[in-house]
């Protein structure tokens, strides 16, 4: 009988004991980094990746005083999104009296990025009595992400005129993130920053400048946050005035300019023509500080100025003449030759003018042996047709001449030569 009440008692204490195991309490609190800063209730714990983070927290155990667990022990377990839970920490023992109701511990721990995944994975702490039952605490989630960005800075303050090319901005080589970058450079003109299109290079050359500028870059690493750069700017100044722009013929066959000062120092020319026929007329390829006149010009009293730019200024030379030296206007009689001969009075009669096809060309020989050309030159087109060149003796020299079909109505400058004096004239060819 004995022996059946106490075979009883044993079974009734260890189902009793089992009970009351299931009651035990397990609760992570009070979790921070060791190197400073709180984390939130069940996390996220961050760590970087590749790297390992040291964190401090409290395991509070607490029970009804009248039950009791034995020897038992108290774990810490990092577990991966497929369910395998490793251990992290030493295991620490718990005697059977050292809880009673409540039990207090203090965790110091490093866990490494490596031997977790990147995503899903948790902490907890888990108590186990000495018949072998667990009580686990609530999960504390795990973040494992690239460290932050750093060394992210560029170079390249300056000061320009306008108009003028920024040097290069130069980015510094990043660290952090995966490792690698992606670059995008943005810019603020008035207020507000904008994506720069293209603009993904470590390095940045932002070309011609009109207005003062700031420039900023972004750097991007798998999944660590953005980082932004510190800011440069690009200070463009006015451009000086261009000053010092004046035009003069050189008396023979050209126009001579002189050169500009002020403007950013670099300096685009563009030449224009006025005469009777056209007025303020682009010259085509006419970009030379210097111009070379077409000898046409000399007889039809067309005036010449230059245009000239730089940076974001502008200069008008105003129109000059283009004036042959040790010349007599008298009569449009233009001698060129260099023995510069006497200018008789003009004595050639050119009819019908206007023309419609046929034109008449009567020259006053005085001398022996002249030498008698009559050309034609297109104002607008510059080129010369030979009409009439021979050695010819004193006398009226009447010269037909019948205008070619393929040859286009308009304004044409004759010119009649006898032994290096010029005759000059217009003449219409109607259609």
């Amino acid at each position: 009988m004995k022996t059946n009440f106490t075979y009883f008692f044993v079974i009734f204490f260890f189902l009793f004991s089992a009970t009351q195991h299931a009651q035990v309490s397990v609760t992570i609190s009070n979790m921070s980094y060791g190197s400073g800063g709180n984390i939130p209730d069940e996390g996220p714990i961050e760590i970087d990746n590749g790297s390992s983070v040291r964190i401090l927290f409290n395991v509070e155990l607490s029970k009804p005083s009248n039950q009791a667990t034995g020897n038992s022990t108290l774990k810490i377990f990092v577990e991966n999104r497929f369910g395998n839970a490793i251990q992290v920490g030493s295991t620490e023992s718990i005697c059977n009296l050292c809880f009673i109701s409540s039990y207090f511990s203090s965790k110091d721990i490093t866990i490494d990025s490596s031997t977790i995944d990147d995503e899903d994975s948790v902490l907890f702490a888990t108590f186990e009595s000495s018949s072998g039952v667990e009580y686990n605490s609530v999960d504390w989630i795990i973040e494992v992400s690239d460290p932050p960005i750093a060394n992210n800075s560029i170079s390249g303050n300056q000061t320009i005129n306008q108009g003028q090319s920024a040097s290069q901005l130069t980015g510094s080589t990043p660290t952090g993130g995966n490792g690698s970058y992606s670059y995008q450079w943005q810019r603020n003109v008035s207020g507000g920053w904008s994506v720069i299109s293209g603009a993904t290079s470590r390095n940045y050359n932002p070309g011609t400048v009109s207005q003062t500028t700031s420039y900023r870059r972004i750097v991007s690493s798998g999944d660590a946050a953005n980082s932004t750069s510190n800011t440069v700017t690009v200070t463009v100044n006015a451009t000086p005035p261009i000053t010092n722009n004046t035009i003069s013929s050189n008396g023979v066959d050209r126009m001579i300019g002189s050169s500009p000062s002020g403007g950013n120092g670099t300096y685009s020319y563009q030449w224009l023509i006025s005469n009777w026929a056209v007025h303020d007329e682009i010259i085509s390829g006419a970009t030379g500080k210097d111009l070379i006149v077409p000898p046409i010009h000399f007889l039809v009293g067309s005036y010449f100025k230059r245009i000239v730019t730089s940076g974001g200024s502008t200069s008008d030379s105003g129109y000059q003449p283009c004036v042959v030296s040790n010349q007599s206007m008298s009569n449009n009689l233009i001698p060129i030759a260099s023995s510069n001969p006497t200018i008789p009075a003009s004595n050639s009669l050119v009819f019908p003018n206007p023309s419609n096809g046929s034109t008449n060309f009567h020259v006053t020989i005085e001398q022996p042996n002249t030498n008698l050309s009559v050309s034609l030159i297109s104002i607008f087109q510059g080129s010369e047709i030979l009409v009439y060149d021979k050695i010819v003796q004193p006398g009226v020299q009447k010269i037909n001449w019948a205008k070619p079909q393929n040859l286009p109505s308009g304004v044409y400058s004759y010119l009649i030569r006898k032994n290096g004096v010029i005759e000059s004239g217009k003449l219409v060819f109607l259609d």
